[in-house]
């Protein structure tokens, strides 16, 4: 009796190793399956000495008829993704904010005057400021790095940290 067991169990082992075999085979068969992507990288950009690529949406991009033009004459606007080179973290939300820490005695309200854009917080030396609706931030981000009453200029990116995957 404890033989036949032996014999009935070697016999099971033996037809699920030949059921996994075949399994194996019919799986390396398969093509693989399309991979719907999110975001299309348009082109690349530098912000404040960063490397960035510009997306847009796969749906929009491919409805598109003309390819875009160069990201650096298409600028950057609020809304826009972008994607920090050799970064894992996934693309940013560029929200039209930028935060400015400027020099000692130099009077926010007007800068933001000077700059065009909207003065929305204020306290010592840190400023933050909004885009209007539809600015390019590449040009103003430019003119206040150049800015002898700015010390220092960061644009606003909202990433994924916090999202789930």
């Amino acid at each position: 009796m404890k033989i036949r067991m032996h014999v009935i169990l070697a016999g099971c082992l033996l037809a699920a190793g030949t059921m996994v075999v075949s399994a194996q085979a019919a799986v390396s068969d398969l093509s693989p399956l399309p991979v719907q992507q999110q975001w299309v990288a348009v082109g690349d950009i530098a912000i404040a000495g960063e490397r960035y690529t510009k997306l847009l949406p796969a749906d929009e991009r491919s409805t598109m008829r003309v390819l875009p033009a160069p990201v650096a004459e298409q600028g950057v606007f609020a809304g826009d993704r972008l994607l920090l080179a050799g970064s894992g973290q996934g693309p940013s939300k560029v929200s039209g904010a930028i935060v400015i820490r400027l020099e000692v005695g130099v009077n926010a309200a007007q800068l933001a005057q000077d700059s065009q854009l909207e003065l929305v917080f204020s306290h010592g030396d840190m400023v933050l400021l909004k885009a209007l609706d539809g600015q390019d931030l590449l040009p103003v981000i430019e003119t206040l790095e150049h800015d002898d009453r700015v010390r220092q200029v960061q644009l606003e990116l909202v990433g994924n940290l916090n999202r789930p995957q």
